[in-house]
């Protein structure tokens, strides 16, 4: 059975598997490919889900890149797919959140620096 927490840890592990080998600069993204059928993915596959499903775990990856193909994470063709830039962000998104947050609003820091300097200024 697929869930939520189930897919996003699969999105974590294809983003860390991209990172590892490209770094953290999206511009190789086009360009790095992975196959359905890689044994990586499936186990994760397998160990991550229940007994009953681990025979399955072939078709339930691929159920799972649908959804996340679904979702606009990844690109799903011709049994490769390829991580996009939303999928990226989201991939950062779960798992570093306060991080996403302060990369997401830094036009926040600006005010909050000056109205700091300000009220310390002001004593």
């Amino acid at each position: 059975m697929i869930n939520r927490k189930l897919v996003h840890k699969l999105l974590i592990f294809i983003y860390e598997t991209y990172r590892e080998k490209n770094g953290d600069s999206i511009s190789r993204l086009k360009f790095e490919r992975y196959r359905v059928d890689d044994p990586l993915f499936i186990s994760l596959v397998r160990d991550a889900c229940e007994d009953s499903a681990a025979t399955n775990a072939d078709s339930l990856l691929y159920a799972m890149l649908s959804d996340l193909h679904d979702m606009g994470y990844i690109k799903l063709q011709n049994m490769q797919f390829k991580l996009l830039q939303p999928g990226v962000y989201e991939a950062i998104r779960l798992k570093r959140p306060i991080l996403f947050f302060l990369i997401k609003h830094w036009k926040w820091y600006i005010p909050i620096i000056i109205g700091v300097a300000i009220t310390m200024l002001n004593k």
